[in-house]
């Protein structure tokens, strides 16, 4: 089995677990979970069958499986499966189990941030990496506007969201060391916490963000 096979498998081997266990059940939102796979996971995917396409990044051959999809291994197609699957079991717990305290988050705060991001993208549009995962942060603070505003305005999400950076440094710092996944450095700004680009932080930040929305939206009662 490939290292980043292995990877992916520690990553959701103890929520897959407790999935089955009271009272942390979390089977019966397997169906939320695909359906954000399906929308957010295929996105992401085409995106990162493009940048591997145009050498923005790629994968170390010695580390991953033969078996390749879309010009992607499928541990990298995997990925975006078990890894957003680890993630939401975590927001669910953290949903029945902790308090919710709710803020105001104003809609100009979205507009603003989408704006700084959008202006970091184009100062740094040379740099392909840099550029669109701004554009697609920009794209969560506005989406979020339409569709499910009230997720910003919770603690709990925000809770969530600091607390996914701790198994997601575990998880990059073996990803890019020796490395699995490799950077072009002309793609990225170079500087690294680590072995991690500073990019896959904010890469994290939208890409769970946008599976939660769609986690959350899809559960909503209709």
């Amino acid at each position: 089995m490939s290292r980043y096979m292995w990877i992916n498998l520690l990553a959701v081997s103890v929520p897959l677990i407790f999935s089955f266990v009271r009272p942390f059940r979390f089977i019966h939102c397997i169906p939320r979970v695909l359906a954000a796979f399906f929308t957010v996971g295929s996105v992401y995917i085409i995106w990162d069958a493009i940048a591997t396409r145009s050498g923005a990044w790629g994968f170390t051959p010695g580390y991953i499986s033969p078996i390749h999809l879309f010009g992607l291994p499928v541990e990298e197609i995997l990925f975006f499966l078990l890894i957003p699957y680890s993630c939401l079991f975590l927001y669910e717990q953290m949903t029945r189990f902790l308090p919710d305290r709710r803020f105001r988050f104003p809609t100009g705060l979205n507009i603003a941030l989408a704006f700084v991001c959008l202006t970091v993208a184009g100062v740094f549009f040379s740099q392909t990496y840099t550029r669109t995962v701004f554009i697609y942060c920009a794209l969560f603070f506005l989406i979020t506007i339409r569709f499910d505003h009230a997720m910003l305005e919770s603690t709990r999400f925000w809770g969530y969201i600091a607390f996914t950076y701790l198994p997601f440094f575990v998880v990059n710092y073996f990803l890019t060391q020796p490395p699995v996944v490799w950077y072009n450095p002309d793609a990225i700004w170079g500087i690294r916490v680590t072995t991690i680009p500073l990019e896959d932080f904010f890469y994290s930040f939208s890409m769970l963000g946008f599976f939660t929305l769609i986690y959350r939206v899809v559960g909503k009662p209709h």
